[in-house]
């Protein structure tokens, strides 16, 4: 059994890949907000297409808020468990890691 090993700054990393993807995940529901909007359409085929367009929008504005919460969320507690592995003392981390089921040493 190989050892769990951590390297806080590959965990920084990631979090900071998550960071961005709360970015991109605000800026696409930005696009989707001003580029789904068909506020003229209120004659013909125009008014079924645009309820049904509206419901696209909602959907996606609420998936994009969503998937902008949860990478958020995540980045950020992800910095603290790099910053946790920072300053963990190592023995104390090696009886725990010593506490968990099937640790033979």
């Amino acid at each position: 059994m190989t050892d769990f090993q951590v390297v806080p700054d590959d965990v920084d990393k990631f979090s900071g890949a998550l960071r961005d993807l709360a970015g991109q995940a605000g800026a696409a529901g930005t696009h989707v907000t001003k580029w789904f909007n068909l506020s003229d359409a209120h004659t013909g085929i125009f008014v079924e297409v645009k309820g049904i367009v509206e419901h696209i929008r909602q959907n996606l504005e609420d998936n994009y808020k969503h998937l902008q919460t949860l990478t958020d969320g995540s980045a950020t507690e992800l910095a603290k468990a790099a910053q946790l592995y920072r300053t963990t003392d190592y023995e104390h981390a090696r009886q725990l890691d010593e506490t968990y089921p099937g640790n033979a040493r």
